[in-house]
């Protein structure tokens, strides 16, 4: 039983297509806020990734990053720093951003089976605990007709979880991606 919430952002479990291997997106050497592995991205108008906020249409999910720093030493980390990297340079984030990727997600509370098709959207998009993402699914669900940006398509059959448990774990894909056309719940 999911009694104890410890949420542990999105993480990448399947596709339809059997290979979601990360895409490369740059970040502004300058980008101050802190974007952790497992956390939803946003693409920014400058073609740069930022973090991801609720409500809104996103990319994909955070997977690391990778840049030369001004010592000229290649660093690859879970997370971009708070503050941005003076002097980087070469930065390269990796994101699951393949439309169809089914991602695991702990929920805020429980979520019952009659939920699959139903929508949500992202709770505590920027909490991080070393460098992962500890946001997860708001269990408060959009709605028939209503949008959200995860659709709950099955229950994260892992040991001790199930439909309706306090934190429920489930699987879930983007319902509001940037490169797509959104579609409502059901």
């Amino acid at each position: 039983m999911s009694a104890t919430s410890a949420p542990y952002g999105f993480v990448p479990v399947r596709h339809p297509l059997g290979n979601d291997n990360p895409t490369p997106y740059p970040i502004a050497a300058a980008y101050a806020t802190q974007i952790n592995k497992g956390m939803p991205v946003i693409l920014n108008t400058n073609g740069t990734i930022t973090a991801g906020t609720t409500a809104a249409d996103l990319l994909g999910i955070f997977m690391g990053v990778e840049y030369t720093d001004s010592t000229g030493r290649r660093v690859v980390s879970n997370f971009w720093p708070t503050g941005g990297v003076s002097g980087a340079t070469n930065i390269v984030a990796w994101v699951s951003d393949t439309p169809g990727t089914v991602y695991s997600v702990m929920a805020s509370g429980p979520v019952a089976l009659t939920a699959v098709g139903d929508q949500s959207d992202v709770i505590n998009p920027t909490n991080q605990v070393a460098g992962f993402s500890t946001c997860g699914l708001n269990a408060t669900l959009a709605g028939a007709t209503v949008q959200g940006q995860f659709r709950i398509v099955d229950l994260d059959r892992s040991v001790d979880n199930d439909w309706g448990d306090a934190f429920t774990k489930v699987l879930v894909t983007l319902a509001r991606h940037q490169f797509i056309a959104n579609k409502v719940a059901i």
